[in-house]
């Protein structure tokens, strides 16, 4: 797979399919509505588009395609977002400080 493309035309709450692409490196192109919105930032670590909008998802796919430095710096960034906001330890972390908070 050389991108990830999710249209959804109705808003998900999260999105774990589009962090799991990010996870793996993977350029990813969703609609902006939902949890992608939350995830993705638009130009740096991944594409957002318009609900419904088959022309402009055309255009970001293609855009990717046919620029592999581009499509690489996405990757990279979507991943390092992932890595940074959404990791495993980085949750552990907030729950304990949550749990500290409680105890005092």
């Amino acid at each position: 797979m050389d991108i990830y493309v999710h249209p959804s035309l109705l808003p998900e709450p999260f999105g774990l399919v589009v962090i799991e692409a990010m996870a793996a490196g993977k350029a990813v192109v969703a609609t902006a509505h939902g949890g992608p919105c939350e995830i993705i930032e638009d130009g740096v670590s991944g594409y957002l588009i318009e609900p419904n909008n088959p022309q402009a998802l055309a255009e970001k796919i293609n855009l990717l395609l046919g620029q592999s430095e581009l499509k690489h710096r996405i990757e990279k960034a979507g991943k390092r977002r992932v890595d940074e906001v959404f990791s495993v330890e980085r949750y552990m972390e907030e729950l304990e400080e949550v749990y500290e908070t409680l105890s005092t």
